[in-house]
């Protein structure tokens, strides 16, 4: 299925019977403004409970075109608005991080549909990652999900399997009841509440997220019937969270001043000075490029632990 459907699956457990993204301009509009998507939310679920959300969007919020999200304008804030959130301690319990869709110069997309770059996505990855990573407390009560929407084209060998049809809602004109999924799509869990390199080989979909928010929090219902048939991946959560801990690094990294060489440390050689103070072995001298190529080869050739 395209993005729309499969993030509708995602937020509300069913897609109603729509098929398809907006792809012109005036589709978009009356999309959005003349909503037909009026399905119960997960984001009121946990409302209802007392609990916070917010979606963090870059050009546009695909989730405000769920009508019964529209009185809730505050709740989407602009991704920039996130990392704020996070040094502010102002996180809600469940953030949900929408990727740039379009590209304009200077500021290329970051969603990695098709023919856009894969790295900017990487780097969007990577970006959420180190925000949540650089303050040790609030990482120790988070869970990160790298979730897909769709399989990107890529050859499955494993056929897909039957589905739980959600609700009565068939896809016109082809009659589709949802009642089997599709090519799988990667999902990746990041957390301390998770073992390294673990594999699971249990099928979800993504009416999973959901459920296991459903299951964590205690909400009171489940939104449709797939979420409510659907696995959950609390599954692979560990008894105690893993005790590997880099101390707020974000307060570590140097400030991108001059070195007594007369140049200037990138982000990277700044990370790695900021990686070396928390593992123990702080520069002795004022810091320059080669002292942090010297950090650099002391970390990668420390030896593995057993």
């Amino acid at each position: 299925m395209p993005t729309w459907p499969n993030r509708f699956f995602l937020h509300a457990g069913t897609a109603k019977g729509f098929l398809v993204t907006p792809e012109t301009p005036a589709q978009f509009v009356s999309q959005f403004w003349t909503s037909p998507y009026d399905m119960p939310t997960i984001f009121e679920s946990l409302g209802d409970r007392g609990l916070t959300w917010t979606v963090y969007f870059d050009d546009y919020a695909q989730a405000f075109a769920l009508r019964r999200l529209h009185p809730y304008g505050d709740r989407f804030q602009r991704y920039e608005q996130f990392a704020q959130d996070v040094a502010r301690g102002t996180l809600p319990t469940y953030a949900f991080i929408e990727p740039r869709s379009f590209s304009a110069p200077g500021y290329p997309a970051n969603d990695q549909h098709p023919p856009h770059n894969l790295l900017e996505g990487e780097k969007l990855i990577a970006e959420v990652y180190d925000t949540l990573r650089a303050d040790d407390k609030l990482w120790q009560k988070t869970l990160m999900v790298v979730l897909y929407d769709e399989h990107g084209g890529f050859y499955d060998h494993v056929p897909p399997p039957a589905a739980v049809p959600p609700d009565a809602s068939r896809a016109q004109p082809s009659g589709f009841a949802f009642d089997r999924l599709g090519v799988r799509v990667p999902a990746i869990l990041v957390s301390p509440w998770v073992a390294a390199g673990r594999v699971d080989h249990t099928v979800y979909d993504h009416t999973s997220v959901p459920a296991t928010i459903k299951k964590m929090f205690g909400l009171p219902r489940f939104l449709t019937a797939r979420d409510a048939a659907a696995n959950t991946f609390d599954r692979n959560f560990l008894a105690d969270a893993r005790s590997v801990s880099l101390t707020n690094l974000r307060r570590l990294v140097p400030a991108a001043t001059p070195t007594p060489g007369g140049g200037v440390l990138s982000a990277y050689q700044r990370s790695l000075l900021a990686l070396a103070q928390a593992l123990g072995n702080p520069p002795r001298s004022a810091a320059g490029a080669d002292e942090a190529a010297r950090h650099a080869q002391a970390f990668l050739q420390q030896p593995q632990s057993p």
